[in-house]
């Protein structure tokens, strides 16, 4: 899993680092971020694990068992996770349309 963090705070004004998360995305990555702004949030909603608080010694019950849990389910459920996760981030940016409108890209 990759963490994104925000240099500078307070973290419900900061953006979602795009260009680097669609990196991590667009490989199936599992991210685990802290919170952003709202507008961000809602963007990659089902894209990324939202912890709340990262700085705090444990995280959600719900995120430290997908992560750190040794138990079958749990890596079972992690894996659909991360396979929902990509496939939403494919629906909802089409990395290769993205690169097209912005002429960096071509077939020819």
């Amino acid at each position: 899993a990759f963490l994104n963090l925000h240099r500078l705070g307070p973290e419900l004004n900061q953006p979602i680092e795009a260009f680097r998360l669609s990196q991590l995305l667009s490989m199936g990555a599992v991210v685990v971020s802290q919170v952003a702004s709202a507008d961000d949030l809602a963007e990659y909603n089902g894209m990324l694990l939202v912890e709340r608080n990262i700085d705090a010694p444990r995280w959600s019950p719900h995120i430290e068992r997908l992560l750190f849990s040794n138990e079958s389910k749990a890596s079972a459920e992690l894996a659909k996770w991360q396979e929902a996760a990509y496939r939403k981030f494919r629906a909802r940016f089409m990395p290769p349309d993205i690169l097209h409108r912005a002429s960096v890209w071509s077939l020819a």
